[in-house]
């Protein structure tokens, strides 16, 4: 994981990272089965191809008015943007499913509706030059 500004808590629990961000406008990448709590600002939450299939990140707190969920993918390895939908939870109105390619790659908690446009999706080239997230970093 990288973790770019303003962690106010962080908390290894087997593969799985909690992490939770003070007020202020925080990058935070996060990764297979990461929880993620933005908290208080503008915070950026970048998800993205390296979340492995069936292990979504949980982003908690989450104001699409806000708050930006940024969907990173390997621009070397594939030659067109991928496919990218939302699908509301069965279960619980305040989840929104985001699927990349037809996989679950985070549930976003947050009790305002998230459409399409609430997403910025970017390439991992782009995203090294706007982050400093390169390809090492988003192994996870």
């Amino acid at each position: 994981m990288l973790f770019l500004a303003g962690l106010m808590g962080m908390a290894l629990v087997g593969a799985t990272v909690f992490i939770s961000v003070d007020g202020g406008e925080d990058n935070l990448v996060a990764g297979s089965e990461d929880i993620v709590t933005t908290g208080m600002g503008a915070d950026n939450v970048i998800i993205g191809d390296w979340i492995m299939p069936g292990e979504e990140a949980q982003v908690h707190d989450f104001d699409p008015m806000e708050d930006r969920l940024i969907i990173v993918f390997d621009d070397q390895a594939n030659a067109s943007e991928p496919e990218i939908t939302i699908a509301r939870d069965g279960l619980d109105p305040d989840v929104s499913h985001i699927l990349m390619n037809g996989e679950m790659i985070a549930a976003v908690h947050s009790a305002l509706s998230m459409s399409i446009n609430d997403l910025m999706i970017m390439t991992q080239s782009d995203a090294a030059l706007f982050f400093g997230i390169g390809e090492t970093a988003t192994a996870a």
